[in-house]
């Protein structure tokens, strides 16, 4: 599925209106694994070609018109550290097909599967 993405944290810190309108918009194919892993990616193989780091325990959330919400948990490195911080994308479906309501439902539309 063709997306426009936001990322809604910054290192799990909620961002503000105003910084949500200035954040960067990332374009690119969402595809959900069977096991609640989002991906935008750019190319053909989901796992190695990210536009931003995959979110883990992903859940779908309806928003009006062709927009929807994922909502997970995303790696997030800190010089030597890392963590697992929250994580939200506001997704804009860009061809205007369906949108499934669950992450199950978006794995079988995204054509995901369970092996990265």
């Amino acid at each position: 599925m063709l997306v426009e993405v936001v990322e809604l944290r910054a290192t799990g810190m909620k961002l503000t209106p105003e910084e949500v309108a200035a954040a960067t918009r990332h374009t690119g194919n969402l595809t959900i694994t069977a096991d609640g892993v989002a991906y935008l990616h750019a190319g053909a193989h989901y796992a190695r070609d990210h536009i931003i780091q995959p979110m883990i325990e992903v859940q779908v959330g309806p928003m009006k018109g062709d927009d929807f919400m994922l909502r997970g948990r995303q790696y997030v490195a800190y010089g030597k550290t890392s963590a697992m911080n929250p994580q939200a994308w506001w997704c804009r479906n860009l061809r205007g097909d369906h949108i499934p309501a669950t992450v199950q439902q978006m794995h079988r539309y995204s054509g995901g599967d369970s092996h990265a």
